[in-house]
C-alpha cells in the first residue's frame, strides 16, 4: 500500500478539509517552545527510522540566520525524497503514540502533522532533470546524500548542502533581514 492510498482509507477528511479537522489553522504564529520540541521529536523517529530528510524553507533560514526558529514563522519545514514517502505508513503511529495528528496531505507533495497547536511540514521532492522537485522548488540529489548539519540548542538536525545559494533564490538577496510573512518563492530571487 502506498501512502495514497493509506491516507485515503484512513484519513479521507485531512484531504477534504485540511487543518479543520483538528482545529488547527493554517498561518498562525509557532510557538516558539512547542515547535523545537515538534522538530526535536519528528527528527528523532526520523533518525531512528534511517529516514533522510532534510531540514528547510523557514526553519533552515531561522536556524542559519538567527540561531533560532522564526517568531513569525508559521510551521516546521522538513522535506523528504518522494520515494521516502511511503515509509510514512509506518511512522504515522510512531507520531500518534507521541501526540500528534494527521492534519493535511496534498497530492504526493505535503503532509503535515501537529502536536499542541503547532504544526510540521514534509515536503516530498521527486526526481525531475537530475535534480528532485517539490511544486516550484528544487533541490539537488547530493543535499540529500552528503552530511551537512545545522545546530539548534545542541540538537543537530540534517539540512541541505549550500543554505545560501537556497535562500538567494527563493528569498532573495536581502535574505538576511528578517521580512515578515515572505515565504520562500522563486519571484523572491528577482527582488
Amino acid at each position: 500500500m502506498n501512502l495514497n492510498t493509506f491516507i485515503n482509507e484512513n484519513y479521507p477528511q485531512v484531504i477534504k478539509t485540511p487543518f479543520k479537522v483538528h482545529s488547527y489553522i493554517i498561518d498562525t504564529i509557532i510557538n516558539i517552545d512547542i515547535s523545537k520540541q515538534n522538530l526535536i521529536d519528528v527528527c528523532d523517529i526520523l533518525t531512528s527510522n534511517n529516514i533522510n530528510y532534510n531540514i528547510i524553507f523557514g526553519t533552515l533560514l531561522g536556524i542559519y540566520r538567527n540561531g533560532n526558529l522564526i517568531e513569525h514563522d508559521t510551521d516546521i519545514d522538513i522535506a523528504m525524497k518522494y520515494s521516502d514517502s511511503n515509509n510514512m505508513i509506518k511512522l504515522i503511529p510512531l507520531f500518534e503514540n507521541i501526540g500528534f495528528k494527521v492534519l493535511r496531505y496534498q497530492g504526493n507533495q505535503v503532509f503535515s502533522i501537529g502536536r499542541n497547536g503547532d504544526y510540521v511540514d514534509f515536503y516530498f521532492f521527486s526526481n525531475y532533470n537530475n535534480r528532485l522537485k517539490c511544486a516550484q522548488y528544487e533541490l539537488q540529489h547530493a543535499d540529500f546524500n552528503d552530511n551537512n548539519t545545522i545546530t539548534l540548542d545542541d540538537n543537530i538536525y540534517k539540512t541541505i548542502n549550500d543554505p545560501e545559494s537556497f535562500f538567494l533564490k527563493y528569498y532573495g538577496s536581502d535574505w538576511k533581514t528578517p521580512i515578515k510573512n515572505l515565504h520562500a518563492s522563486v519571484k523572491n530571487g528577482n527582488r
